[in-house]
C-alpha cells in the first residue's frame, strides 16, 4: 500500500501573494506556473480521496496501527551508488 502525503503552500491558493521578481527565470516559472488551476485541482482531490492530518498519520505508524514497509519510504540516490 502507497501512503502519499499531500502538501500545498498556502500562497499558491492566495492570489493576492505578491509575486517574486528577484528569483532567476527558472524559480519564477516554476513558482508561477498553472498557479489558476491550483484551487481547482485542490478541490477535486478532496472529492476523489480521503486525507487526514499528518500528525494523526504519524501517531498511527507510532502506534503501530499503520505498517511502513522499508522500500515505500522514498530516499535520495548516492552518485556513484
Amino acid at each position: 500500500m502507497t501512503l502519499p502525503v499531500f502538501y500545498l503552500h498556502p500562497w499558491e491558493l492566495d492570489p493576492y501573494t505578491p509575486r517574486t521578481g528577484q528569483a532567476d527565470w527558472r524559480t519564477r516559472f516554476r513558482r508561477n506556473i498553472n498557479l489558476k488551476k491550483t484551487a481547482s485541482r485542490l478541490k477535486k482531490l478532496l472529492s476523489d480521496f480521503s486525507f487526514v492530518p499528518i500528525i494523526d498519520f504519524i501517531q498511527c505508524v507510532n502506534l503501530g496501527a499503520i505498517k511502513i514497509r522499508p522500500e515505500s519510504v522514498p530516499h535520495k540516490r548516492v552518485q556513484g551508488h
